[in-house]
């Protein structure tokens, strides 16, 4: 009897190992590529929601900070700097500055001679990557904000001297507090599979309920309602939309339109974003520069 019992327990280990391996085999075909599809949406979130800021009057800039999240394997951080005025800018004294505490991520940049509607690219090889530091109660970003102001510019004949600081930047708020989630020691973001859920809890209730002019997301009131109004063949529908309001029913029925493939994850522009899209491409948007603290006339060197 002892041994058989030991018998059993020698294959188990085995039969545990194997089982592993089929269920992540399995996985990497079904549920990692849903996964990605919406990592994917977050990036291109991310990438969308970059703008042109005003640094002064006519300049411009753009910064490409990455995040541990991207898929680049060797990432570059970068600003743009654009001329969006009439007139040459001869030379652009910058800072861009990250802030961590009492400790401070400094990139002192130059560029010269930027033409007008020119962009300028200048790396950041000092800035923090944007990161999130997962603790058992709490989410921290790797920074507490960032900051870009000009020192000094050079254009007109003249030198144009700024006070440093600027308005600052933090963290975005989407990063720390969405939905995350690992998977084989990757981290990927689940905020458009939580809208996703979202949207088809709101589809049912439409189809169901609304369109009889039952409006509520209660299924108490959705009651009351066909009750007082004498629509009590509607009943049907507030019970089965109580019961597909359920997590449980609710994730079933999306997680199978996503592995069937009858919904995808994908970031798409619509008529809003798109009109945003076209205004910051093309006028950039204030965030109220610093102002000259000093202009000189440049002197005519020897």
């Amino acid at each position: 009897m002892d041994l058989g019992i030991s018998a059993i327990l020698a294959l188990r280990k085995p039969f545990l190992w194997a089982g592993r391996k089929i269920l992540a085999f399995a996985g990497a075909y079904t549920v990692q590529p849903i996964y990605q599809h919406s990592h994917e949406h977050y990036l291109a979130v991310r990438r969308w929601q970059r703008r042109w800021t005003e640094m002064a009057p006519d300049i411009e800039y753009l910064l490409a900070c990455q995040s541990t999240f991207s898929k680049e394997d060797h990432p570059e951080q970068y600003i743009l700097i654009r001329n969006v005025g009439t007139t040459v800018v001869e030379k652009i004294n910058l800072c861009v500055e990250a802030k961590c505490g009492i400790l401070l991520y400094q990139d002192a940049l130059t560029a010269y001679g930027i033409q007008p509607g020119q962009p300028v690219r200048l790396l950041l090889p000092n800035q923090p990557f944007e990161e999130l530091i997962f603790q058992e109660d709490s989410i921290s970003a790797s920074y507490d904000s960032r900051q870009v102001f000009p020192l000094n510019i050079v254009r007109n004949n003249k030198i144009e001297i700024y006070r440093g600081g600027a308005h600052a930047r933090h963290p975005g708020f989407n990063d720390s507090t969405g939905h995350w989630k690992r998977w084989r020691g990757r981290l990927y973001n689940m905020n458009a599979i939580v809208e996703a859920r979202r949207d088809l809890m709101l589809h049912i209730a439409s189809s169901l309920c609304w369109k009889y002019g039952l409006v509520s997301m209660e299924p108490t009131t959705l009651a009351s309602q066909a009750m007082r109004s004498r629509q009590y063949l509607r009943l049907l529908g507030v019970v089965a939309f109580a019961i597909a309001k359920c997590n449980p029913v609710l994730n079933t029925i999306l997680w199978a339109k996503l592995l069937l493939r009858r919904e995808r994850l994908v970031f798409e522009l619509d008529g809003d974003m798109v009109a945003a899209t076209k205004y910051v491409m093309d006028k950039g948007k204030s965030s109220r520069p610093v102002r000259v603290v000093d202009l000189n006339t440049q002197a005519d060197e020897p």
